[in-house]
Formats: C-alpha cells, structure tokens, sequence
C-alpha cells in the first residue's frame, strides 16, 4: 500500500472540539516512543473500533510514522509557535475512497496517559 506524506494531526493547547488540552511533552513522548513494529495504531472511523472487518467501523489503515515540529499557527487572529505531531499514513482503498468524496478529511487522535503502563 502507498504511504501519504506526512502531515499535522494536532498541535499543543486547547482542542477546538472537546475541551482537551494537549501538552508539548506528550508529543515529544509519542515522538520518542512511536515504535510501528511494537504497537501499530490503526485509523478507526468516528474513535470506533469495529468487532468485524466489514464498514463502516473496520481499520481504514495505520499509523506508520510520526515527527514532531513547531509549527507557526493563526489562533483567535494572533501568530503563535506551537509544537505539532505529524504522521505518515498507510491507508487503505476504502479510506482513499471516503476521503476523495470529501469525507473523514480531518483527524482525532486517541491519546493514552499511561500508555502500555509505563506513565507516559
């Protein structure tokens, strides 16, 4: 399958949907941590992971890659410097197809506090 280029899935600070406030640190782990050969995360529909292989809730893919950068961003009509995680993806045909029709073009990503227990 092709991998896309990398691109931002989130930035440090508030989230604009939920209330989240992610931290700069918590990139730097994910970053430091983000092993595709221990732990592959996959691209679930709507943070629903299916029980069957059949849409809409099946994987449309995986996580393959991430990197973090500052990224220089417009909030509330000021610039500001912010850390951002980037991932490269491996999606599958089904969530190419989604995607071309204009759907599921943004990301929200699960994070775990306490990943596989080791506090980070």
């Amino acid at each position: 399958m092709a991998k896309s280029k990398f691109f931002r899935v989130f930035v440090e600070g508030a989230t604009a949907s939920d209330g989240r406030k992610i931290e700069g640190a918590w990139i730097d782990q994910i970053v430091a941590n983000f092993n595709a050969a221990t732990y592959t995360p996959r691209i679930n529909c709507e943070h629903i992971k299916g029980f069957s292989p059949e849409p809409p809730f099946n994987c449309y893919g995986d996580v393959v890659a991430v990197k973090a950068q500052v990224d220089e961003i417009e909030i509330g009509g000021r610039k500001e410097k912010r850390k951002a995680l980037y991932a490269q993806l491996e999606p599958n045909e089904q969530l190419i197809a989604i995607n071309q029709k204009g759907q599921k073009r943004f990301t929200s990503v699960e994070i775990s506090p306490n990943f596989a227990g080791t506090g980070k």
